[in-house]
């Protein structure tokens, strides 16, 4: 849940950055998140409903659940796969998706626009802070997937 929400944040940043004064609409951000966690509320009671329980993955350091309990992987091949990489999709690499061009768009636009940032301390605090997404950026990109995929 907490990926989803840097996500929304990451979008309502860029999104403020972007254009100033547009008005983020409360109400669909709030219902936003109500729906991202009834899905992720639905995700975790998935394997209590077939009488699973959850385990220790010490590789990933997480409690977890394995697919096979709940969807046989000889007799049903491809709906296992379909819901192995939703299930890996949809909590991580979609709001990840949204977070890597949120920021994007924020470098972008704080390197263009240097009218939006007054000079002096305010402006190399803003190339600091340019320069910090940027390095956020590229450890993301080339550290994220070696730890998913180990």
């Amino acid at each position: 849940y907490s990926v989803f929400l840097i996500a929304i944040l990451s979008v309502t940043r860029a999104i403020a950055l972007r254009i100033p004064l547009f008005h983020i609409n409360s109400r669909k951000v709030l219902l936003a998140m109500l729906l991202y966690f009834i899905f992720q509320t639905c995700l975790a009671c998935l394997p209590l409903f077939h009488s699973k329980l959850y385990f220790y993955d010490e590789v990933f350091t997480v409690c977890t659940w394995y697919l096979d309990d709940i969807v046989d992987f000889e007799t049903q091949y491809y709906l296992y796969q379909i819901t192995y990489h939703f299930l890996l999709f949809i909590p991580f690499f979609l709001p990840s998706i949204f977070v890597v061009s949120s920021c994007i768009v924020c470098v972008v636009t704080l390197r263009k626009n240097r009218n939006l940032v007054a000079t002096g301390n305010d402006a190399k605090k803003a190339k600091a802070s340019v320069t910090i997404v940027m390095f956020t950026l590229t450890y993301i990109v080339l550290h994220v997937p070696k730890s998913i995929f180990p």
